[in-house]
């Protein structure tokens, strides 16, 4: 009987340990779509994207300051006023199979890249290149028909991994289905509609300084479940079937109640929402009448009310997180919550309640103002919000909302006075998107500021584009282009077993030093 307790005993434990040990070594994380390749070149989905990352490294990441440091890239020289940049890769560099990372693998993957046969989505990304060029077994030169300054953040997305040349030849149109890499995860198989399995790259040697753990993971497997549901995916965070997930606001309630999942929030994010205006005609063709909009916008309640108080409030014309971005720029120049200075903005531009309605009138012309938002519900509270601040002061506001690709089609037509829109962009060349003459809904120009933002372009020197992408947005916050409302903010829910798990400065999650709790 003894003998017969402590065989059991001892299975019982083996099988805890072999449990233990299984949920060790495999991660579970999820995508909401199936991907539709692996292959850098041949997709944009954001899905593949949130794969990729593991299984590709970069010449370059952007660091906690928002400055570029080199990944597989050692060092790089900018030459010919930017039209020439020179990558010089770290020697003993290996792809998956073994083989060798040298400048001939940059040459290719870029020229793939830009090559019109191949028709990557992610081309444009890259700007003006014009060729890349192995000028030795490890420098390879990048030539540019013109400088591009956001160089440096577009080289950190997946869509710019460094792929095998012999590889991707091999297998051709395989390759997205089977890809190799040099990432710290290796592709294993994937089961379409259902997951993609990637096993640890035992040989990883990391760069990365916004990381402790240069070397292998700690974990041996990471299994990607396809699951579009947000509720779907929280189940399974609840039921220990996934140790990473999203955490939609709605439930973050519930999250911070329970003591088995934690959450990572990425609050400088590089979304930002605003309010913009159609300058061509009354009242904002006043630079006082839109100053007296943000006046009256209180940045705060908007957070709480549309958002839940998931956001972090923004007085700058850029995204939080994007690098150029000081509080205490949008704090000086920019315009807090004052509905008086408000009102005497509006009666400086000419605009009075002369009937004694509760709303302002310009020389007895009733004045009504159309706002569009589109048919997102964040998006909808906000403008709610927004809207009913306006008519405190005195506006006229009269809510439109469309659903989001007709909206922004429409903006051009000049059929409204003020919209909310959302933007999303992880370099400072967002200001040139949005406000570059005629801006991106051909509604905004303004000579001083294009000059500052056409050099900001050009400028792959950091402290000389952070100082003129600082001057741009003095400019636009005394010009009122926008009114800024705030940055929402990214959250991960994960198992409360993992520690370790951080994001970059761009938003990524970094699984380098993860470890499941013993």
């Amino acid at each position: 009987m003894k003998n017969w307790r402590l065989g059991t005993l001892l299975a019982i434990v083996l099988v805890m340990v072999i449990s233990l040990g299984v949920q060790g070594q495999t991660l579970i994380t999820s995508v909401a779509e199936d991907p539709n390749s692996l292959d850098p070149h041949k997709t944009s989905m954001i899905s593949a994207s949130q794969i990729m990352v593991h299984l590709y490294d970069r010449l370059v990441y952007i660091d906690e300051n928002g400055a570029p440091q080199g990944w597989l890239a050692e060092s790089w020289e900018v030459e010919d006023e930017g039209k020439r940049v020179v990558f010089k890769l770290r020697e003993g560099l290996e792809f998956h199979d073994g083989t060798p990372i040298t400048a001939d693998a940059v040459e290719f993957t870029f020229n793939r890249l830009i090559d019109p046969e191949t028709a990557a989505p992610a081309a444009g990304w890259i700007g003006p290149l014009d060729r890349v060029e192995a000028i030795s077994e490890l420098e390879a030169a990048f030539y540019f028909t013109e400088p591009y300054a956001p160089l440096f953040t577009q080289l950190t997305t997946a869509y710019m991994g460094i792929l095998p040349p012999h590889v991707v030849e091999e297998k051709g149109d395989g390759f997205g289905r089977s890809p190799v890499g040099s990432g710290p995860l290796k592709f294993d198989r994937w089961v379409s509609g259902s997951h993609v399995e990637l096993v640890r790259n035992d040989n990883y040697q990391g760069f990365r300084q916004d990381v402790e753990n240069q070397g292998p993971l700690h974990f041996e497997r990471m299994r990607v479940e396809i699951i579009p549901e947000a509720g779907t995916r929280m189940a399974a965070l609840e039921a220990n079937e996934l140790h990473v997930g999203g955490a939609p606001r709605e439930e973050m309630p519930y999250i911070e109640t329970v003591d088995y999942i934690d959450v990572i929030i990425w609050e400088e994010a590089t979304n930002f929402s605003f309010v913009e205006f159609n300058r061509d005609k009354p009242p904002f063709d006043d630079v006082r009448a839109r100053q007296a909009v943000g006046f009256a916008v209180n940045n705060e309640e908007v957070v709480l009310g549309a958002i839940a108080g998931y956001a972090t409030p923004n007085w700058n014309p850029m995204p939080v997180g994007v690098s150029g971005h000081d509080p205490e720029l949008g704090r000086q120049y920019g315009y807090d919550y004052d509905p008086e200075r408000a009102i005497e903005l509006l009666a400086e531009a000419g605009y009075a309640d002369t009937t004694g309605d509760g709303f302002i009138d310009k020389d007895g012309e009733r004045l009504e103002l159309s706002m569009w938002t589109y048919g997102v519900d964040t998006a909808i509270d906000a403008a709610q919000i927004i809207a009913e601040q306006l008519r405190s002061i005195g506006l006229r506001v009269n809510l439109e909302v469309y659903e989001t690709g007709i909206m922004i089609s429409g903006l051009s037509e000049g059929r409204h006075n003020l919209n909310y829109m959302r933007w999303t962009w992880a370099d400072p060349v967002i200001l040139s998107m949005l406000f570059k003459t005629p801006g991106w809904t051909e509604m905004y120009s303004n000579p001083e500021i294009d000059p500052i933002l056409e050099e900001a372009d050009v400028s792959l020197e950091f402290d000389e584009r952070m100082e003129l992408i600082r001057e741009a947005q003095i400019k636009l916050l005394q010009d009122a282009a926008i009114i800024p409302l705030y940055t929402d903010w990214i959250m991960t829910a994960y198992r409360a077993e993992l520690e370790g798990l951080k994001m970059d400065f761009l938003g990524g999650l970094l699984y380098n030093d993860v470890r499941f709790r013993d």
